[in-house]
């Protein structure tokens, strides 16, 4: 078996469907006059004027900088990754994107003859009320400014949340609990096989004790548990583990035929399962280090809890319905299904007529997020 160092960094294409605010609307998106510039994005009836374009360009670079806790600085943006683009043109294609599946989104809505639910403009309007209010104490002039700075209007930003409530609906038309579109064992399958990584691992804790007191461990106030330092007898013994499962594995061993024997957790005997948008869920460094390795190497990594050793394995069949891998699968049916709802939204992108000037102007290391009016 082959020692692999290399790690790699994790950066998620995965594009926020339900949850990210955009917006498209009937003719523009400005109170239906065209004034803050040209159509930059038209699919049927429905088009994007620049205005808010940029609007949405800025909302949704706030939301991915969130999402993968990017900090936003010029050296992060011209950094090149591994595909051979650099950081800021890999935010671009995730933006532009979602702006795209929003006006496609919309103008199926029309398409398929869909209503919104009764009430909902009027929770609309009542979140706007209340967004002014509090962000900027009630003041008109100050929330039309800043809406204004942004490219956008109170009708815009209407406008927008009203398109999220559309793209909801339409989800729900095809994915929902009584959606016309069921997800096939084929297509769970596919997408387990697309996304997931499955690694197995051997932790060896020599970075700290956990302090027991009357045979419990101790929790803190934030339901932490308390540790203390090892002491030189610990520490002793667990060089002595590592310097072992070094000598086992240069040998031809194995993690996963040595995990039984070695690791301090042996929780999931079948392995564990992550993608890069769940790595967050439990350690990002051990996951990003099982995407990096081929199936049947392993890497050693140092980290914050000690010392692990991680082996890639291959994938198994139906993992994601096995009843002892449930704590890997929580939500995987609901990503199935955003996944399918994705694909279809791409599939009309050939129809959907840009400005390409307009839609390149635009780079998410030159426009401000924007945190405010979200």
């Amino acid at each position: 078996m082959k020692l692999k160092i290399k790690l790699t960094a994790i950066l998620c294409a995965l594009v926020l469907m339900l949850g990210a605010l955009a917006g498209c609307g009937d003719k523009t998106q400005n109170g239906g006059e065209d004034e803050k510039g040209g159509a930059v994005m038209t699919l049927g009836e429905q088009r994007i004027d620049a205005g808010t374009y940029r609007y949405l360009y800025a909302t949704y670079k706030a939301r991915y900088l969130a999402r993968y806790s990017i900090a936003d600085s010029a050296s992060f943006w011209s950094e090149t990754r591994e595909d051979g683009k650099t950081n800021a043109e890999w935010m671009d294609a995730l933006i532009r994107d979602s702006i795209r599946m929003r006006l496609v989104a919309e103008y199926l809505f029309d398409v398929d003859a869909l209503t919104l639910a009764d009430g909902a403009e009027q929770k609309i309007d009542e979140y706007i009320s209340d967004l002014e209010n509090e962000r900027f104490d009630g003041d008109d002039a100050k929330f039309e400014a800043a809406l204004a700075a942004l490219g956008t209007s109170e009708d815009g930003l209407r406008a927008s949340l009203l398109a999220e409530e559309k793209m909801n609906k339409l989800y729900d038309r095809y994915f929902g609990a009584s959606g016309a579109r069921a997800v096939t064992d084929e297509e769970r399958d596919a997408y387990y096989r697309a996304n997931y990584v499955r690694f197995m691992q051997i932790n060896v804790n020599d970075a700290y004790a956990y302090v027991e007191r009357d045979g419990a461990y101790v929790q803190n106030k934030d339901g932490s548990y308390e540790t203390r330092a090892l002491s030189d007898e610990e520490a002793a013994a667990k060089r002595a583990v590592i310097a072992e499962l070094d000598a086992r594995l240069a040998s031809g061993d194995t993690v996963e035929g040595l995990y039984s024997e070695f690791s301090e957790n042996t929780d999931y005997p079948n392995g564990y399962y992550f993608t890069v948008s769940t790595a967050s869920n439990y350690d990002e460094q051990i996951v990003s280090a099982a995407f990096s390795l081929s199936e049947g190497e392993y890497a050693k990594l140092r980290t914050a809890h000690g010392m692990f050793y991680v082996e890639r394995l291959a994938l198994d069949d139906g993992a994601f319905a096995a009843d002892e891998n449930a704590d890997f699968f929580g939500d995987f049916e609901s990503a199935v299904k955003s996944s399918l709802f994705d694909e279809l939204l791409k599939s009309y992108f050939d129809k959907i007529s840009e400005d390409a000037d307009a839609v390149n102007a635009l780079t998410a290391g030159e426009v401000a997020a924007n945190y405010d009016i979200d």
